[in-house]
This record gives structure tokens, sequence and C-alpha cells, in this order.
């Protein structure tokens, strides 16, 4: 073999070998951490991915509870009056109660009075006479009682929630440090025990001021898993 061809040969060998070798950061690039996914603004555009720093809102744990509609005593009007089981811990003063009616909507009443049995508490409660359209006496209601002091947190679109491996998770965005460096996008399990109109809310301070993935959260799962796929 002369020189030249063992030249040749050297420099071929070296090629492939530089060709095979992998930085730190471009194997931290290829290779997210479980439970992540790595995409540049091009791809979040193309799935239709949007994100939102949902604001604080205050929530209370409620208990539904069945109403009927009553005439005022000795005015005109009408009450509403609950029924809630002596055992059933309540917050004291008792915040506002709301009522589903219409079927659709809420309206809130104050309960003034208690009238205590061995096994029932009863409130009653003035309708305000702008929320008293459609309601009639022997109507039975739906109301929604609060049985705990509320709490701050955030409520999760229905859209954020995906469910894998029996438990439900949600996505949000920690940007890229840099221009040219795709942002990570990570999964997050989420309790759904109190859910409201919309979605879930949640107190969990991990959301909290976080973007959370509103729109395109089965994409970024499905793009999780299938990097998990091995290559053949």
């Amino acid at each position: 073999m002369n020189r030249s061809a063992l030249a040749l040969l050297i420099g071929m060998s070296l090629l492939v070998a530089g060709c095979g070798r992998h930085t730190p950061d471009a194997e931290q690039a290829s290779e997210p951490e479980p439970g992540t996914v790595l995409l540049d603004q091009a791809a979040q555009q193309r799935s239709g991915i949007q994100t939102e720093a949902l604001p604080a809102q205050t929530h209370a744990e409620e208990r539904r509870i069945r109403g009927m509609v009553l005439p005022e005593t000795g005015r005109p009007g009408l009450v509403i009056q609950l029924m809630v089981p002596a055992d059933l811990s309540l917050p004291s003063p008792l915040p506002a109660v709301s009522v589903q009616w219409p079927a659709d909507a809420r309206f809130s009443i104050e309960c003034l009075g208690v009238d205590p049995t061995a096994t029932l508490r009863r409130f009653r409660c003035p309708v305000p006479e702008e929320s008293a359209a459609g309601l009639a006496p022997g109507m039975a209601v739906t109301a929604w009682i609060p049985i705990a002091a509320p709490v701050t947190g955030i409520i999760v679109p229905e859209a954020s929630v995906v469910w894998w491996q029996g438990a439900s998770w949600v996505y949000i965005k920690e940007p890229a440090e840099a221009d040219d460096r795709p942002d990570r996008f990570r999964r997050l399990q989420i309790s759904l025990d109190a859910p409201v109109a919309g979605g879930w809310f949640s107190a969990d301070p991990q959301f909290a001021q976080a973007e959370l993935i509103t729109m395109g959260a089965q994409i970024l799962l499905s793009e999780e898993l299938k990097s998990e796929i091995p290559e053949e």
C-alpha cells in the first residue's frame, strides 16, 4: 500500500470516529430526561401547542345539598330551606351558599337561620329578588354548601389534562435558556379531586405561576412516548 492510499484510509477512519462521537450538549439535546419533551418554536406552532400562566383563584370545597323553595313567612318573597346532616362539619361563619338555578348557572345566597335537630340542621336562606325568576314554592333545587375555608389555586382546563398509566397529568413549559435551544415541556401528576366548571381546581404550589399547556397536551404525551421507543 503506497503512502497516499494509507493516508486516505487513516483520514476516513478518523472521520467515521468523529461522526459517532457526541458532546454532552448534543446528548442532552437529543435525549431529554424521562417525563419531558423538547420542542422548538416552529414545532410548537405546527402542533398548535398553547400555554398560559393561569391566574390565581380562591375555591372552597363544597358539598351538594338538596333544597326546597318555600314562601317567605310574614312578607313577600321566597326562601330556600336546606337540610344539612348534623355530622357534616361546616366552617364558621358559614360563607355564601351557591344555588344551581337555572340548570347551567348559579347564584349566591346568605343563610341566616339554623334550626338544629338530632340528625339535621335546617338552614333558611332568603332568595334575592333578582334571582327569584322562575322559582316557585314547592320546587326542589340543588345547593352547594362550603365545608372548608377557601384556598388559593388555579382552575386547570379539561384540555390540559392527559391520562397515562392510570394517573392524570399536565405539562408545564420551561422556556429555553437560549433562542437557539428548544423549550422543555415537563409532565407532572395532578389530583382531580376538586372538579369545577370547565375543569379542576388545584392548590398544588408547583403549578402556581407556571406556564401550563392549555392546548396540545395529548400531542406532547404522544411525542414523549414516541421518543421512548428504542431505535432499531
